[in-house]
Formats: C-alpha cells, sequence, structure tokens
C-alpha cells in the first residue's frame, strides 16, 4: 500500500464493506465557512498587497439563489517580466485545494502578484462565504463562473487556469475539450489524476472508485483533451497525492503541445512546491507575500516563478 493515503485506508474498507453506502465525498470537501468580516486585508496576517487592489464580493453562482465569494487583486505592472511587458494584461484565475476556504491559500495571490498578474481567486459553495452545496457539478460551474468573471473584468486579458491539489480538477476541466472559449494556458500543482486513482492507492485492493465516492474528478480523462500550453509541477515526496499522478497527468498531456512542461520538485511535499525547504508539511500561510519570505526560501521561490514565467512566454512564443 502507498504511504500516500494509508490513512484513508480503513475508512475506504469501511465503506465497501457495507456495499457503499458510506462515501468519503465529506472528506474530500472539507470546506470551512468564513463571514465577508473575515477577509480584511488590511489585517496583520494578510498584508503584503494593497488593499486598494484587491476586491472582494459575492457574485452569482450557476444557481441565481446562491452565490460565490471571489476576490480579485489588481496587478502591479512594474513586478511584469520585460518578455511580457507588450502581451497585455495577464489573469490567473486560481481554484485551490479541498481545505478551508480562500484564507488558507491567500498567499499563493501574493505569489502570482509578485510576478505581474492579475489574480482572481474564489471558493467553491459551500467554502467560506460562499453558499450552497459543495458537488462536483458545482465545483466545475463555480470554476466557469470565476472564469467569466475574469474574463468580464479584463477584457482581452490573457486567463490562466491554475489550480492546486483538488483545485486541479476544475482547472483542468476549464482548460479540456468541455469549456470553450478555452483560457489561455494551464498549470497544476500537485493534481491528482482522478479519485480512481487515490481509491487504489489507498485501499491496495481493487475496489471501483464509485463505492466510496460519488465524485470522480477524472482529470486525466480530460487532460488528454487539453490542446492548450499545460504546465505541471509535482512534489517528488509528496505523501498525500503520489508522485506518480503527476507523472501520469503528465504522460497523458505531454504531446499535445510543444509548450508544455513538467517539473518534478525534488523533495517537495504536498503544499511546498513553491518553496520545498519550508519545514514541516503546513501551508505558509504567515508568507502572504513573496518579499515576507525568509531570504532562505528566496531563490527557491524565484526558481518557482522563473518557470510560471517561462511557461507564460513559451506559451507567446518568446
Amino acid at each position: 500500500m502507498s504511504r500516500a493515503l494509508r490513512w484513508l485506508a480503513p475508512l475506504l474498507l469501511a465503506a465497501a464493506g457495507i456495499a457503499g453506502c458510506v462515501k468519503l465525498d465529506g472528506f474530500l470537501f472539507a470546506g470551512e465557512d468564513a463571514s465577508l468580516d473575515d477577509y480584511d486585508f488590511t489585517a496583520e496576517d494578510l498584508d503584503g498587497i494593497d488593499p486598494s487592489r484587491i476586491t472582494s464580493e459575492l457574485i452569482p453562482s450557476a444557481n441565481p439563489d446562491t452565490a460565490i465569494h471571489v476576490i480579485y487583486v489588481e496587478r502591479d505592472e512594474a513586478e511584469l517580466d520585460p518578455r511580457l511587458a507588450d502581451a497585455g494584461p495577464i489573469t490567473v484565475v486560481f481554484s485551490h485545494g479541498n481545505r478551508g476556504n480562500m484564507l488558507l491559500y491567500w498567499y499563493r495571490a501574493g505569489y502570482f502578484e509578485d510576478m505581474g498578474f492579475n489574480v482572481l481567486m474564489y471558493d467553491y459553495r459551500g467554502y467560506g462565504a460562499s453558499e450552497g452545496e459543495t458537488t462536483e457539478r458545482h465545483v466545475y460551474e463555480d470554476a466557469r463562473t470565476a472564469y467569466e468573471y475574469a474574463l468580464a473584468r479584463d477584457p482581452g486579458a490573457r486567463i490562466i487556469s491554475v489550480g492546486y491539489s483538488m483545485g486541479g480538477a476544475p482547472a483542468i476541466w476549464l482548460c479540456s475539450s468541455e469549456t470553450a472559449p478555452a483560457p489561455f494556458a494551464c498549470f497544476t500543482e500537485s493534481a491528482f489524476s482522478s479519485v480512481e486513482s487515490i481509491v487504489q492507492e489507498a485501499s491496495a485492493y481493487d475496489l471501483p472508485g464509485q463505492w466510496v465516492a460519488d465524485v470522480a474528478f477524472d482529470n486525466l480523462a480530460r487532460i488528454a483533451t487539453v490542446k492548450i500550453p499545460c504546465l505541471l509541477m509535482h512534489g517528488t515526496q509528496d505523501l498525500r497525492v503520489t508522485f506518480e499522478n503527476g507523472e501520469d497527468l503528465w504522460s497523458a498531456v505531454e504531446g499535445n503541445n510543444p509548450a508544455n512542461r513538467f517539473y518534478p520538485v525534488k523533495g517537495a511535499g504536498h503544499r511546498n512546491v513553491p518553496v520545498p525547504s519550508y519545514p514541516g508539511v503546513t501551508e505558509p500561510r504567515e508568507y502572504s507575500h513573496p518579499d515576507e519570505l525568509p531570504a532562505y526560501l528566496e531563490g527557491e521561490f524565484q526558481l518557482y516563478k522563473g518557470r510560471i514565467v517561462d511557461h507564460v512566454a513559451a506559451a507567446l512564443g518568446r
């Protein structure tokens, strides 16, 4: 059995033992509620970006009776790489992982803002201040809603669909043949190939994934249809979503575009791909902006940043 999800095996076996009556979706969708007041961008733990460049609002979801929370960060053009200076605005639509809400991933807004990109983050229904229930379909719909918001906010902008961990699923979905128009580029980090693969890794038995989860998140099948430039990064020591997931996704998309790239990040786990030397496995939440990283992590972040900026430049043919 893989070490990655050994903790999940008893749950899988218990679920299988009662013929699938127990589902693991609640473990996958581990969102935390928050109010709009919790997103105080003048607070010490959320600083690093001028609050005048931040917009936080509720917008209608695909269901007109519910709304999702989006946060938009206007770019600092002075941070943009010279190779991208005449490319027009570039906007990252960031799909976060399965835990918490946007507050847990806010430091990522600082990372992309430091690259000179606009950033659009959002919470899935059932996460943070977003209303409604979390389901696989709703996750995709909410990604589409956020994407359309970004298109309307930045007419003519090049949109990069970025997904971390579970967020790789909506990020890839936005870029697949199921969505038009497609974003300009795709970037996934620590993404899994499918829920089926997670079930197989965790159980050491040939259990059908639908026995223990209603969600499928078949990223492997969808990424094979993605024709826009794709960048994949995965930690070689990821104990939650094994490195093999990244390799499988890469095998499915490698030949689809000459600008595609895969970077195994040596020594990185599930959460610290941008800065592999960050101690422990918790999110570096205290570092809300790259300017606040300790000196010993600056070089690692610059390498991470360089890979992403190089990817965008390659996608532009530069």
